[in-house]
């Protein structure tokens, strides 16, 4: 079974379809039942959007945005553990 810590650090593969089936497939499931980690998966993906469309507009520099995105899926995996 894949845990909340394990959509948080595939969180953006998910979101640009770069898993295995198999792994999507898993982590559909668990999406399903955690409404914590669909919140988690949603905001990440406005982020991305909101980036994209930002970069598009306002001629952001590329490596602007890859820090920003970089540092977003840097933040979850470097949190301490709440037990």
């Amino acid at each position: 079974m894949i845990s909340c810590k394990d959509i948080t650090e595939k969180a953006n593969d998910y979101i640009d379809r770069e898993l295995p089936l198999l792994t999507r497939m898993k982590m559909k499931i668990h999406l399903f039942a955690c409404i914590h980690c669909q919140r988690y998966v949603s905001q990440l993906q406005i982020t991305i959007l909101a980036l994209r469309k930002m970069k598009k507009e306002h001629s952001v520099d590329e490596n602007t945005v890859d820090n920003i995105v970089n540092n977003l899926k840097n933040y979850k995996q470097n949190e301490p553990e709440i037990k």
